[in-house]
């Protein structure tokens, strides 16, 4: 397996996604909406505030919390698995990992 560091093309996510799609099968939903964003951007310089961004953007369009953070959950796991086959940096997966999962908002009385 090639590896991001002695490719002579640096890996875009859109390129992670493809061979985490061939791993995984399709994981449509989230793939196609994280590609809608983040296709060419290298895999290597994805970090917590892009998907803190991916996080947020959904929300706007009135989609569950539950079903954003399970949207969250698989692109991590598709950056651990990149990891695993020396397709992305450690380095990545660890910094996107602290990124938590949305919160039930609580209502204060006053």
């Amino acid at each position: 397996m090639l590896t991001e560091a002695k490719s002579s093309k640096a890996l875009t996510a859109c390129d992670l996604a493809s061979a985490y799609w061939k791993f995984v099968g399709p994981l449509k939903s989230a793939l196609k909406s994280f590609l809608a964003i983040y296709a060419n951007t290298p895999a290597s310089q994805f970090g917590r505030l892009m998907l803190i961004a991916y996080q947020n953007s959904p929300v706007k369009s009135g989609i569950c919390r539950k079903y954003i953070n399970q949207q969250v959950g698989r692109i991590k796991r598709m950056f651990k698995w990149g990891v695993s086959r020396e397709l992305v940096l450690v380095e990545v997966h660890q910094a996107i990992s602290t990124v938590a999962g949305l919160r039930v908002l609580q209502r204060r009385c006053h």
